[in-house]
């Protein structure tokens, strides 16, 4: 069996991830937040000695895979890693799980890194290894009486006008929506704008299974599957998105995936109100992180492109 290392955020998905023998560790020292504005500011500098920012690793020479999760401060991480490493058999893989952005452009990491990208696009644009969004099967979640019609939630992330405008179309239409929009971290200032608390990844599925439908609102540029499609499509809630790209995967249909700026909102109410169409068990099963391990281990790309004979 391979020793994986994955250096990502620690979240809801940490202990799935570990149950797969998987080591997961953030990468980053745990510091005061008066001290993240220094760590920013020496990030973003051109002075060196990034390194003391990070955790001290043990020894990374008897992991077979080293995975890094792709972000602002990540590629810095890189050569620390690199440095580290006095053999040439560990794979080292740079993931990102994020549309590709400037601060961390596949050219900014090292040639011995493999890129790979959940966004099919951002594969085609920089010539990156493409294996989709990763989930895991869902949780076992009592019987849930449907008392909202439409689920979001999120970071503002520059949505807060668009995600108004939006709820106050489904008010028009009487549907009930339950809009839950996080502030985007800050360090100083606050907002004027109506933010609520961040909740707990359970309280989410919980949400969602009193729910119709899932409201997926993309960030600008982004096009890869994000949480809000697994979700979907493992809970078999309907799905209202803005990713117009959704069509071209093999789970899209129209029954259940309604496309803002494509379909026509005089039919949404109708669009709730009729049944989820079940789908094919291996078109959902693509996506559970065994799968997505196992394409990684086996250098295979994910094959979602719409197939006329899968999904009719």
């Amino acid at each position: 069996m391979k020793k994986i290392l994955f250096l990502t955020n620690k979240g809801y998905f940490t202990k799935k991830i570990e149950e797969q023998k998987i080591d997961v560790i953030w990468a980053f020292r745990n510091i005061w937040s008066v001290f993240k504005i220094f760590r920013i500011a020496h990030f973003n500098s051109k002075l060196n000695f990034k390194h003391i920012w990070f955790i001290k690793f043990a020894d990374l020479n008897s992991y077979d895979i080293i995975i890094v999760s792709a972000n602002e401060f990540s590629v810095y991480l890189i050569p620390y890693i690199t440095k580290k490493l006095n053999n040439n058999s560990t794979r080292l893989i740079f993931w990102y799980w994020n549309p590709v952005k400037p601060a961390y452009n596949p050219n900014l990491v090292s040639k011995e890194w493999e890129k790979w990208t959940f966004d099919k696009d951002d594969s085609v644009k920089y010539n990156l290894h493409y294996n989709g969004t990763y989930y895991f099967p869902p949780e076992i979640i009592k019987s849930s009486t449907l008392t909202n019609d439409i689920f979001f939630i999120g970071l503002d992330k520059n949505r807060y006008k668009e995600l108004a405008e939006l709820k106050n179309i489904f008010d028009t239409f009487g549907l009930k929506s339950d809009f839950h929009i996080v502030g985007n971290k800050k360090i100083f200032g606050q907002s004027k704008k109506k933010y609520k608390a961040a909740i707990p990844y359970e309280e989410v599925i919980e949400k969602i299974s009193c729910s119709k439908a899932i409201l997926e609102v993309m960030q600008s540029g982004q096009t890869g599957l994000t949480l809000r499609t697994m979700e979907s499509l493992s809970y078999g809630k309907k799905l209202i998105t803005t990713n117009q790209s959704i069509k071209d995967y093999n789970f899209y249909k129209k029954e259940n995936i309604f496309i803002l700026g494509i379909d026509n909102m005089q039919g949404l109410y109708s669009f709730i109100n009729t049944p989820y169409l079940k789908l094919p068990s291996e078109i959902v099963e693509q996506y559970n992180f065994e799968n997505w391990k196992s394409r990684l281990l086996n250098n295979l790309t994910l094959d979602d492109d719409f197939k006329e004979n899968i999904c009719k």
